[in-house]
């Protein structure tokens, strides 16, 4: 269901990056087992940039570019920014 939903631009890239995730998964699960704590965070960010490729590739474009240096931020982390930008202060 995910496969059919990848752009034909974006089909083999987003393949790669299904079994990428996959084999993080597998590589996650081992790490729980083995109880290897410090492991888990960044094995967990790698997995999730996985899942955001993935979401990129179902998408042919967006309505806007983030700028670079809040392009690895959370969304909510980069709203505060760009309020705070704009002149508005934070919540």
């Amino acid at each position: 269901m995910i496969v059919a939903g990848f752009f034909e631009s974006k089909k083999n890239h987003g393949n790669e990056l299904i079994e990428k995730l996959e084999a993080g998964m597998q590589d996650m699960l081992q790490i729980v087992e083995d109880r290897k704590r410090d492991v888990v965070a960044p094995k967990l960010k790698e997995n999730l940039q996985y899942v955001g490729g993935i979401e990129e590739d179902m998408v042919e474009g967006f309505l806007y570019e983030v700028p670079e240096e809040y392009i690895n931020m959370p969304f909510l982390k980069r709203s505060v920014h760009e309020g705070q930008d704009q002149g508005q202060s934070q919540p």
